[in-house]
Protein backbone atom coordinates (compact mmCIF):
# COMPACT_ATOMS: atom_id res chain seq x y z
CA UNK A 1 0.00 0.00 0.00
CA UNK A 2 3.26 2.03 0.14
CA UNK A 3 2.87 2.70 -3.58
CA UNK A 4 -0.13 4.52 -3.17
CA UNK A 5 1.72 7.22 -0.67
CA UNK A 6 4.12 7.62 -3.13
CA UNK A 7 2.34 8.65 -6.04
CA UNK A 8 0.60 11.38 -3.57
CA UNK A 9 3.81 13.33 -3.37
CA UNK A 10 4.44 12.60 -6.77
CA UNK A 11 1.56 14.18 -7.83
CA UNK A 12 2.06 17.24 -5.68
CA UNK A 13 5.62 17.47 -6.69
CA UNK A 14 5.73 16.21 -10.23
CA UNK A 15 1.82 17.47 -11.12
CA UNK A 16 3.49 19.55 -14.21
CA UNK A 17 3.91 15.68 -16.30
CA UNK A 18 0.32 14.33 -16.73
CA UNK A 19 -1.07 12.28 -19.57
CA UNK A 20 -4.38 10.30 -20.06
CA UNK A 21 -5.59 7.50 -22.85
CA UNK A 22 -6.12 7.86 -25.88
CA UNK A 23 -9.66 7.11 -25.48
CA UNK A 24 -10.59 8.47 -22.88
CA UNK A 25 -12.38 11.85 -21.48
CA UNK A 26 -9.34 13.85 -20.43
CA UNK A 27 -7.83 15.30 -23.06
CA UNK A 28 -4.39 14.65 -23.65
CA UNK A 29 -1.96 17.36 -24.34
CA UNK A 30 0.00 16.28 -27.74
CA UNK A 31 4.05 15.07 -27.06
CA UNK A 32 6.55 17.37 -27.81
CA UNK A 33 7.92 17.27 -31.40
CA UNK A 34 11.85 17.41 -31.71
CA UNK A 35 12.37 21.15 -32.35
CA UNK A 36 13.18 22.21 -35.71
CA UNK A 37 12.69 25.24 -38.05
CA UNK A 38 11.93 23.26 -41.17
CA UNK A 39 8.47 23.44 -42.10
CA UNK A 40 7.18 21.21 -44.65
CA UNK A 41 7.60 21.37 -48.61
CA UNK A 42 4.68 21.21 -50.52
CA UNK A 43 4.76 21.28 -54.68
CA UNK A 44 1.98 21.87 -56.92
CA UNK A 45 1.96 22.13 -60.92
CA UNK A 46 -1.37 23.13 -61.22
CA UNK A 47 -3.25 24.02 -64.18
CA UNK A 48 -5.41 27.31 -64.32
CA UNK A 49 -8.69 26.92 -63.40
CA UNK A 50 -11.74 29.46 -64.00
CA UNK A 51 -14.78 29.26 -62.02
CA UNK A 52 -17.08 26.19 -62.24
CA UNK A 53 -20.10 27.06 -63.90
CA UNK A 54 -22.63 27.27 -62.14
CA UNK A 55 -20.10 28.20 -59.24
CA UNK A 56 -21.16 25.08 -56.94
CA UNK A 57 -21.03 22.60 -58.74
CA UNK A 58 -18.80 20.90 -56.77
CA UNK A 59 -19.92 21.36 -52.71
CA UNK A 60 -18.11 19.77 -49.57
CA UNK A 61 -21.41 20.36 -47.87
CA UNK A 62 -24.25 17.92 -48.48
CA UNK A 63 -27.00 20.54 -49.01
CA UNK A 64 -30.21 20.46 -46.87
CA UNK A 65 -32.57 18.98 -50.12
CA UNK A 66 -30.40 16.19 -49.73
CA UNK A 67 -30.79 15.24 -46.09
CA UNK A 68 -32.63 12.39 -44.64
CA UNK A 69 -34.78 12.08 -41.60
CA UNK A 70 -32.91 10.52 -38.83
CA UNK A 71 -29.76 10.19 -36.68
CA UNK A 72 -26.39 9.46 -38.54
CA UNK A 73 -24.71 8.07 -35.37
CA UNK A 74 -26.57 4.36 -36.30
CA UNK A 75 -25.24 4.48 -39.55
CA UNK A 76 -21.64 5.75 -38.24
CA UNK A 77 -21.54 2.59 -36.02
CA UNK A 78 -22.33 0.27 -38.55
CA UNK A 79 -19.57 1.79 -40.85
CA UNK A 80 -16.74 1.05 -37.67
CA UNK A 81 -18.55 -2.61 -36.84
CA UNK A 82 -17.83 -2.93 -40.59
CA UNK A 83 -14.11 -1.74 -40.14
CA UNK A 84 -13.15 -3.82 -37.12
CA UNK A 85 -14.73 -6.91 -38.75
CA UNK A 86 -12.87 -6.39 -41.72
CA UNK A 87 -9.71 -6.25 -39.67
CA UNK A 88 -10.65 -9.42 -37.65
CA UNK A 89 -10.90 -11.11 -40.62
CA UNK A 90 -7.27 -11.05 -41.25
CA UNK A 91 -4.42 -11.93 -39.17
CA UNK A 92 -2.10 -9.55 -37.80
CA UNK A 93 0.59 -10.18 -40.27
CA UNK A 94 -2.03 -9.36 -43.21
CA UNK A 95 -3.97 -6.75 -41.26
CA UNK A 96 -0.04 -4.71 -40.67
CA UNK A 97 1.02 -5.64 -44.67
CA UNK A 98 -2.88 -3.59 -45.51
CA UNK A 99 -1.95 -0.91 -42.80
CA UNK A 100 1.61 -0.39 -44.74
CA UNK A 101 -0.20 -0.72 -47.93
CA UNK A 102 -3.01 2.16 -46.94
CA UNK A 103 -0.55 4.32 -46.05
CA UNK A 104 1.64 4.27 -49.26
CA UNK A 105 -1.60 4.39 -51.36
CA UNK A 106 -2.26 7.93 -49.60
CA UNK A 107 0.28 9.34 -50.42
CA UNK A 108 1.55 7.45 -54.36
CA UNK A 109 2.23 9.57 -57.24
CA UNK A 110 -1.25 9.96 -59.67
CA UNK A 111 1.06 9.30 -62.28
CA UNK A 112 1.96 5.60 -61.13
CA UNK A 113 -1.21 4.98 -58.60
CA UNK A 114 -1.57 1.81 -58.83
CA UNK A 115 -5.42 1.56 -59.31
CA UNK A 116 -6.23 -2.60 -60.13
CA UNK A 117 -4.57 -3.19 -56.62
CA UNK A 118 -6.20 -0.71 -54.94
CA UNK A 119 -9.94 -1.51 -56.62
CA UNK A 120 -9.39 -4.79 -55.14
CA UNK A 121 -9.15 -3.71 -51.55
CA UNK A 122 -11.72 -1.22 -51.87
CA UNK A 123 -14.27 -3.63 -53.62
CA UNK A 124 -14.01 -5.43 -50.04
CA UNK A 125 -14.54 -3.09 -47.95
CA UNK A 126 -17.93 -2.59 -46.85
CA UNK A 127 -18.10 0.43 -44.88
CA UNK A 128 -18.68 3.34 -47.68
CA UNK A 129 -21.89 3.14 -47.93
CA UNK A 130 -22.90 3.23 -44.35
CA UNK A 131 -20.61 6.59 -44.29
CA UNK A 132 -22.43 7.91 -46.91
CA UNK A 133 -25.72 7.27 -45.25
CA UNK A 134 -24.67 8.42 -41.85
CA UNK A 135 -23.24 11.66 -43.50
CA UNK A 136 -26.70 12.10 -45.02
CA UNK A 137 -28.59 12.37 -42.15
CA UNK A 138 -30.27 15.30 -41.06
CA UNK A 139 -28.58 14.83 -37.46
CA UNK A 140 -26.24 13.03 -35.26
CA UNK A 141 -26.66 12.40 -31.22
CA UNK A 142 -24.32 9.98 -30.11
CA UNK A 143 -26.27 9.94 -27.00
CA UNK A 144 -23.53 9.53 -24.48
CA UNK A 145 -25.13 11.29 -22.20
CA UNK A 146 -21.50 12.44 -20.20
CA UNK A 147 -23.51 15.10 -18.30
CA UNK A 148 -24.71 11.85 -16.41
CA UNK A 149 -21.46 10.79 -15.41
CA UNK A 150 -19.87 11.79 -12.48
CA UNK A 151 -16.46 11.23 -10.25
CA UNK A 152 -13.62 9.32 -11.55
CA UNK A 153 -15.88 7.34 -14.00
CA UNK A 154 -16.02 10.94 -16.07
CA UNK A 155 -12.70 10.04 -17.18
CA UNK A 156 -12.93 6.23 -17.65
CA UNK A 157 -15.54 6.02 -20.34
CA UNK A 158 -13.94 4.73 -23.22
CA UNK A 159 -14.34 6.25 -26.34
CA UNK A 160 -12.99 3.16 -29.18
CA UNK A 161 -15.32 3.88 -31.48
CA UNK A 162 -14.01 7.48 -31.68
CA UNK A 163 -10.52 6.15 -32.58
CA UNK A 164 -11.97 3.36 -35.02
CA UNK A 165 -13.21 6.51 -37.03
CA UNK A 166 -9.32 7.28 -37.59
CA UNK A 167 -8.93 3.92 -39.64
CA UNK A 168 -12.20 4.57 -41.61
CA UNK A 169 -10.77 7.94 -42.76
CA UNK A 170 -7.67 6.68 -44.21
CA UNK A 171 -9.93 4.05 -46.74
CA UNK A 172 -11.81 7.45 -47.67
CA UNK A 173 -8.68 8.71 -48.26
CA UNK A 174 -8.00 6.26 -50.77
CA UNK A 175 -10.93 5.98 -52.19
CA UNK A 176 -10.23 9.66 -53.47
CA UNK A 177 -7.25 9.54 -54.48
CA UNK A 178 -8.35 6.63 -56.38
CA UNK A 179 -11.03 8.38 -58.13
CA UNK A 180 -8.67 11.28 -58.45
CA UNK A 181 -6.54 9.06 -60.34
CA UNK A 182 -8.62 7.85 -63.02
CA UNK A 183 -9.82 11.36 -63.63
CA UNK A 184 -13.32 11.44 -61.63
CA UNK A 185 -13.07 14.35 -60.04
CA UNK A 186 -16.76 15.10 -58.88
CA UNK A 187 -16.64 11.05 -57.17
CA UNK A 188 -13.28 12.40 -55.41
CA UNK A 189 -15.33 15.48 -53.95
CA UNK A 190 -18.18 13.54 -52.88
CA UNK A 191 -15.96 10.99 -50.89
CA UNK A 192 -14.61 14.16 -49.59
CA UNK A 193 -17.86 15.62 -48.68
CA UNK A 194 -18.56 12.51 -46.79
CA UNK A 195 -15.01 12.50 -44.73
CA UNK A 196 -15.59 16.21 -44.00
CA UNK A 197 -18.97 15.70 -42.52
CA UNK A 198 -18.35 12.35 -40.52
CA UNK A 199 -15.49 14.56 -38.93
CA UNK A 200 -18.00 17.02 -37.79
CA UNK A 201 -20.55 15.00 -36.55
CA UNK A 202 -17.66 13.28 -34.48
CA UNK A 203 -16.91 16.59 -33.45
CA UNK A 204 -20.71 16.93 -32.09
CA UNK A 205 -19.84 16.43 -28.75
CA UNK A 206 -19.22 18.11 -25.81
CA UNK A 207 -15.93 17.01 -25.25
CA UNK A 208 -12.53 17.62 -26.73
CA UNK A 209 -11.23 14.44 -28.01
CA UNK A 210 -13.87 13.57 -30.39
CA UNK A 211 -13.56 17.31 -31.79
CA UNK A 212 -9.22 16.74 -31.69
CA UNK A 213 -10.23 13.24 -33.93
CA UNK A 214 -12.87 15.04 -36.35
CA UNK A 215 -10.06 17.83 -36.59
CA UNK A 216 -7.31 14.88 -37.73
CA UNK A 217 -9.89 13.49 -39.78
CA UNK A 218 -9.96 16.88 -41.76
CA UNK A 219 -6.14 16.65 -42.10
CA UNK A 220 -6.01 13.67 -43.34
CA UNK A 221 -8.49 14.72 -46.06
CA UNK A 222 -6.67 17.87 -46.74
CA UNK A 223 -3.90 15.92 -48.72
CA UNK A 224 -6.23 14.36 -50.74
CA UNK A 225 -7.64 17.97 -51.58
CA UNK A 226 -4.22 19.15 -52.65
CA UNK A 227 -4.01 15.90 -54.41
CA UNK A 228 -7.32 17.16 -56.07
CA UNK A 229 -5.87 20.53 -57.26
CA UNK A 230 -2.49 19.55 -58.45
CA UNK A 231 -4.55 16.81 -60.97
CA UNK A 232 -4.24 17.99 -64.54
CA UNK A 233 -7.47 19.91 -65.61
CA UNK A 234 -9.51 19.59 -62.15
CA UNK A 235 -12.04 21.81 -61.00
CA UNK A 236 -11.67 25.48 -59.14
CA UNK A 237 -13.14 24.29 -55.23
CA UNK A 238 -12.51 27.85 -54.40
CA UNK A 239 -15.94 28.10 -53.14
CA UNK A 240 -16.50 24.69 -51.82
CA UNK A 241 -13.62 25.41 -49.65
CA UNK A 242 -15.63 28.60 -48.44
CA UNK A 243 -18.65 26.53 -47.86
CA UNK A 244 -17.25 24.93 -45.18
CA UNK A 245 -18.36 25.81 -41.87
CA UNK A 246 -15.77 28.56 -39.46
CA UNK A 247 -15.04 27.26 -37.37
CA UNK A 248 -14.58 23.74 -39.53
CA UNK A 249 -14.98 21.96 -35.68
CA UNK A 250 -16.15 23.97 -33.09
CA UNK A 251 -14.31 23.12 -29.42
CA UNK A 252 -16.15 26.17 -27.54
CA UNK A 253 -18.83 23.71 -26.49
CA UNK A 254 -16.67 21.21 -25.65
CA UNK A 255 -14.74 23.69 -23.99
CA UNK A 256 -17.70 24.75 -21.65
CA UNK A 257 -18.15 21.25 -20.71
CA UNK A 258 -14.67 20.36 -20.06
CA UNK A 259 -14.20 22.99 -17.63
CA UNK A 260 -16.96 21.53 -15.70
CA UNK A 261 -14.68 18.26 -14.70
CA UNK A 262 -13.19 19.44 -11.73
CA UNK A 263 -16.37 19.53 -9.96
CA UNK A 264 -17.33 16.19 -11.93
CA UNK A 265 -14.35 14.26 -10.96
CA UNK A 266 -13.87 15.71 -7.28
CA UNK A 267 -17.47 15.49 -6.02
CA UNK A 268 -15.46 17.71 -2.96
CA UNK A 269 -15.96 20.58 -5.23
CA UNK A 270 -19.92 20.60 -5.64
CA UNK A 271 -20.63 23.70 -3.45
CA UNK A 272 -18.94 23.20 -0.57
CA UNK A 273 -19.66 26.67 0.23
CA UNK A 274 -22.75 25.23 1.47
CA UNK A 275 -22.15 21.18 2.35
CA UNK A 276 -22.53 20.56 5.99
CA UNK A 277 -19.59 17.58 7.01
CA UNK A 278 -17.53 16.90 10.13
CA UNK A 279 -14.64 17.87 10.27
CA UNK A 280 -13.69 14.66 10.10
CA UNK A 281 -15.99 13.73 7.03
CA UNK A 282 -14.39 16.86 5.16
CA UNK A 283 -10.44 15.16 5.84
CA UNK A 284 -12.13 12.34 4.43
CA UNK A 285 -13.36 13.94 1.64
CA UNK A 286 -9.62 16.06 0.78
CA UNK A 287 -8.08 12.40 1.27
CA UNK A 288 -10.60 10.78 -1.55
CA UNK A 289 -9.79 13.84 -3.56
CA UNK A 290 -5.92 13.31 -3.57
CA UNK A 291 -6.32 9.55 -3.80
CA UNK A 292 -8.67 10.00 -7.21
CA UNK A 293 -6.06 12.37 -8.50
CA UNK A 294 -3.23 10.42 -8.11
CA UNK A 295 -5.08 7.66 -10.42
CA UNK A 296 -6.01 10.29 -13.06
CA UNK A 297 -1.93 10.98 -13.07
CA UNK A 298 -0.94 7.49 -13.37
CA UNK A 299 -3.99 6.30 -14.97
CA UNK A 300 -3.83 3.07 -12.79
CA UNK A 301 -6.80 0.72 -11.62
CA UNK A 302 -8.04 1.33 -8.32
CA UNK A 303 -7.06 -1.85 -6.96
CA UNK A 304 -7.08 -1.39 -3.35
CA UNK A 305 -9.23 1.17 -0.82
CA UNK A 306 -7.13 4.40 0.43
CA UNK A 307 -4.85 3.16 3.33
CA UNK A 308 -3.54 4.90 6.11
CA UNK A 309 -0.57 5.91 4.62
CA UNK A 310 -2.43 7.73 1.77
CA UNK A 311 -4.24 9.30 4.36
CA UNK A 312 -1.17 10.47 5.83
CA UNK A 313 0.31 11.86 2.86
CA UNK A 314 -2.56 13.68 2.20
CA UNK A 315 -3.04 15.18 5.61
CA UNK A 316 0.11 16.79 5.06
CA UNK A 317 0.17 18.19 1.57
CA UNK A 318 -3.90 19.45 2.59
CA UNK A 319 -2.33 21.63 5.68
CA UNK A 320 0.62 22.75 3.91
CA UNK A 321 -2.39 24.67 1.39
CA UNK A 322 -4.35 25.54 4.48
CA UNK A 323 -2.87 29.00 5.41
CA UNK A 324 -3.11 30.00 1.65
CA UNK A 325 -6.44 29.01 1.19
CA UNK A 326 -7.35 30.47 4.30
CA UNK A 327 -6.03 33.58 3.14
CA UNK A 328 -7.40 33.44 -0.33
CA UNK A 329 -10.82 33.39 1.21
CA UNK A 330 -10.56 36.12 3.37
CA UNK A 331 -9.12 38.22 0.28
CA UNK A 332 -12.08 37.17 -1.73
CA UNK A 333 -14.46 38.85 0.48
CA UNK A 334 -15.62 35.97 3.05
CA UNK A 335 -15.92 36.70 6.67
CA UNK A 336 -12.48 35.91 8.76
CA UNK A 337 -14.28 34.53 11.74
CA UNK A 338 -16.03 32.46 9.38
CA UNK A 339 -13.17 31.03 7.74
CA UNK A 340 -11.35 30.57 11.08
CA UNK A 341 -14.69 28.47 12.11
CA UNK A 342 -14.69 26.16 9.41
CA UNK A 343 -12.85 22.65 9.08
CA UNK A 344 -9.46 22.32 7.55
CA UNK A 345 -11.08 21.04 4.93
CA UNK A 346 -14.16 22.97 3.94
CA UNK A 347 -11.73 25.78 3.63
CA UNK A 348 -9.68 23.45 1.06
CA UNK A 349 -12.81 22.67 -0.79
CA UNK A 350 -13.80 25.57 -0.81
CA UNK A 351 -11.09 27.80 -2.34
CA UNK A 352 -10.17 25.13 -4.66
CA UNK A 353 -13.64 25.79 -6.17
CA UNK A 354 -13.70 29.61 -6.31
CA UNK A 355 -10.23 29.21 -7.94
CA UNK A 356 -12.07 26.25 -10.77
CA UNK A 357 -14.58 28.54 -11.60
CA UNK A 358 -12.12 31.90 -11.58
CA UNK A 359 -9.33 29.82 -13.80
CA UNK A 360 -12.27 28.12 -16.44
CA UNK A 361 -13.91 31.74 -16.65
CA UNK A 362 -10.36 32.90 -17.24
CA UNK A 363 -9.91 30.44 -19.89
CA UNK A 364 -13.38 30.36 -21.49
CA UNK A 365 -14.22 34.50 -22.29
CA UNK A 366 -11.59 34.62 -24.63
CA UNK A 367 -12.20 31.70 -25.97
CA UNK A 368 -15.93 33.20 -27.13
CA UNK A 369 -14.19 36.16 -28.77
CA UNK A 370 -13.08 35.33 -32.71
CA UNK A 371 -10.19 34.84 -34.28
CA UNK A 372 -8.00 36.95 -34.69
CA UNK A 373 -8.74 39.18 -31.53
CA UNK A 374 -8.67 36.59 -28.69
CA UNK A 375 -6.00 33.87 -29.52
CA UNK A 376 -3.44 36.75 -28.32
CA UNK A 377 -5.48 37.90 -25.31
CA UNK A 378 -6.13 34.10 -24.60
CA UNK A 379 -2.63 33.57 -24.80
CA UNK A 380 -1.66 36.46 -22.61
CA UNK A 381 -4.60 35.08 -19.97
CA UNK A 382 -3.11 31.43 -19.98
CA UNK A 383 0.57 32.88 -19.12
CA UNK A 384 -0.95 34.97 -16.70
CA UNK A 385 -2.22 32.21 -14.39
CA UNK A 386 1.21 30.66 -14.40
CA UNK A 387 2.62 33.69 -13.64
CA UNK A 388 0.62 34.16 -10.68
CA UNK A 389 0.55 30.60 -9.46
CA UNK A 390 -3.31 29.70 -10.40
CA UNK A 391 -2.16 27.14 -12.69
CA UNK A 392 1.55 25.63 -12.43
CA UNK A 393 3.63 22.27 -11.62
CA UNK A 394 4.39 20.87 -8.58
CA UNK A 395 4.26 23.45 -5.27
CA UNK A 396 4.39 26.85 -7.27
CA UNK A 397 0.74 26.50 -7.75
CA UNK A 398 -2.11 28.00 -5.14
CA UNK A 399 -4.77 25.13 -5.78
CA UNK A 400 -3.75 22.56 -2.64
CA UNK A 401 -5.89 19.98 -5.01
CA UNK A 402 -4.69 20.20 -8.47
CA UNK A 403 -7.26 19.46 -10.50
CA UNK A 404 -6.45 22.47 -12.91
CA UNK A 405 -3.21 22.41 -13.17
CA UNK A 406 -3.43 18.66 -14.52
CA UNK A 407 -6.20 19.52 -16.49
CA UNK A 408 -6.81 22.78 -18.33
CA UNK A 409 -2.83 22.92 -20.30
CA UNK A 410 -4.86 20.35 -22.68
CA UNK A 411 -7.62 22.54 -23.56
CA UNK A 412 -5.28 25.66 -24.61
CA UNK A 413 -3.88 22.62 -26.99
CA UNK A 414 -7.44 21.75 -27.88
CA UNK A 415 -8.35 25.05 -29.00
CA UNK A 416 -5.24 26.10 -30.88
CA UNK A 417 -5.93 23.06 -33.08
CA UNK A 418 -9.18 24.39 -33.78
CA UNK A 419 -7.71 27.25 -35.90
CA UNK A 420 -4.99 25.60 -37.22
CA UNK A 421 -7.24 23.74 -38.91
CA UNK A 422 -9.35 26.89 -40.03
CA UNK A 423 -5.33 27.90 -41.34
CA UNK A 424 -4.81 25.04 -43.78
CA UNK A 425 -8.62 25.86 -45.16
CA UNK A 426 -8.06 29.58 -46.15
CA UNK A 427 -4.43 28.35 -47.57
CA UNK A 428 -6.34 26.15 -49.60
CA UNK A 429 -8.69 29.00 -51.12
CA UNK A 430 -6.07 31.31 -51.55
CA UNK A 431 -4.67 28.19 -53.74
CA UNK A 432 -7.69 28.16 -55.54
CA UNK A 433 -8.22 31.87 -56.02
CA UNK A 434 -4.53 31.83 -57.66
CA UNK A 435 -5.22 29.41 -60.13
CA UNK A 436 -9.11 31.61 -60.70
CA UNK A 437 -6.89 34.39 -61.27
CA UNK A 438 -4.25 32.59 -63.25
CA UNK A 439 -7.24 31.61 -65.67
CA UNK A 440 -8.12 34.98 -66.45
CA UNK A 441 -4.87 36.26 -66.92
CA UNK A 442 -3.71 34.00 -70.23
CA UNK A 443 -2.38 31.61 -67.45
CA UNK A 444 -0.12 33.30 -65.45
CA UNK A 445 0.73 33.32 -61.85
CA UNK A 446 -0.10 36.42 -59.72
CA UNK A 447 2.68 38.44 -58.95
CA UNK A 448 1.15 39.48 -55.60
CA UNK A 449 -2.49 39.14 -53.97
CA UNK A 450 -3.03 42.27 -54.06
CA UNK A 451 -3.09 41.52 -57.94
CA UNK A 452 -6.06 38.99 -57.48
CA UNK A 453 -9.59 40.59 -58.27
CA UNK A 454 -11.63 37.49 -59.70
CA UNK A 455 -12.77 36.59 -55.34
CA UNK A 456 -11.95 37.66 -52.30
CA UNK A 457 -8.51 36.54 -50.90
CA UNK A 458 -8.67 35.53 -47.16
CA UNK A 459 -6.48 36.69 -44.61
CA UNK A 460 -4.98 34.53 -42.13
CA UNK A 461 -7.06 33.54 -39.98
CA UNK A 462 -5.40 33.69 -36.68
CA UNK A 463 -3.35 37.11 -37.65
CA UNK A 464 -6.32 38.76 -39.91
CA UNK A 465 -3.28 39.57 -42.44
CA UNK A 466 -2.49 38.43 -45.53
CA UNK A 467 -0.62 35.04 -46.42
CA UNK A 468 3.40 35.87 -47.19
CA UNK A 469 3.38 35.41 -51.14
CA UNK A 470 5.70 36.25 -53.64
CA UNK A 471 6.79 34.82 -57.26
CA UNK A 472 10.22 34.43 -58.41
CA UNK A 473 11.45 32.86 -61.91
CA UNK A 474 7.63 31.67 -62.61
CA UNK A 475 7.46 30.12 -59.08
CA UNK A 476 4.99 31.32 -56.57
CA UNK A 477 5.37 30.69 -52.85
CA UNK A 478 2.73 30.42 -50.32
CA UNK A 479 3.75 30.67 -46.25
CA UNK A 480 1.22 29.01 -44.50
CA UNK A 481 2.52 29.76 -40.84
CA UNK A 482 0.48 28.04 -37.32
CA UNK A 483 1.68 30.42 -34.98
CA UNK A 484 4.29 32.85 -35.75
CA UNK A 485 4.63 36.02 -38.16
CA UNK A 486 7.56 37.02 -40.47
CA UNK A 487 9.93 37.95 -39.48
CA UNK A 488 10.03 35.74 -36.62
CA UNK A 489 11.52 31.70 -38.34
CA UNK A 490 9.19 29.41 -40.02
CA UNK A 491 8.89 26.17 -37.59
CA UNK A 492 8.10 22.26 -38.45
CA UNK A 493 4.51 22.37 -38.11
CA UNK A 494 4.32 25.40 -40.84
CA UNK A 495 3.93 24.87 -44.80
CA UNK A 496 5.61 26.08 -47.47
CA UNK A 497 3.74 25.61 -50.85
CA UNK A 498 5.44 25.72 -54.02
CA UNK A 499 3.26 26.61 -56.53
CA UNK A 500 4.41 26.75 -60.70
CA UNK A 501 1.76 26.18 -63.45
CA UNK A 502 1.89 23.33 -65.26
CA UNK A 503 2.89 22.92 -68.59
CA UNK A 504 0.61 20.93 -71.69
CA UNK A 505 -1.04 17.86 -69.43
CA UNK A 506 -3.03 16.40 -72.18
Amino acid sequence: MFRYCGRFVALVLASSLWAAPDARLLAQAPRPKPKSLEPALIRLAIDPAAEPRPALKYSFVIPLAERKPGNAAPMYYRAILAYSVFRVGTDAKQAADLDERIDKWQSAPLATFPRAEVHKAIDRFRAFEDLRDGASREDCNWDWRLQDIEGPKSIEFLLEEVQRARGLTRWLAVKARLEIAEGRYGDAVDTLRVGYQFARDIGKTPILIPGLVGIAITAVLDDQVHALIAAPNSPNLYWALTELPRPLIDLRPALEFELTFPSRILPILKDPEHTLHSPEQWADLVSQAYYTLTHVLSDQPREEPMGWQARLAATGLALRGYTQAKRDLIAGGYDAGTVERMPVGQVIAVDEAQLSRYIGDEMRKWAMVPYPEGWQRLKRADARLVKEHYLGPGLSSREVIPINSLLLPATSSALDASIRRDISIAADRVIEAIRMQAAQNGGQLPQSLSEITVVTVPNHPRFGTPFPYKVEDGKATLEVRRSTEPPEPMQQQDEIFEITIAGDRR
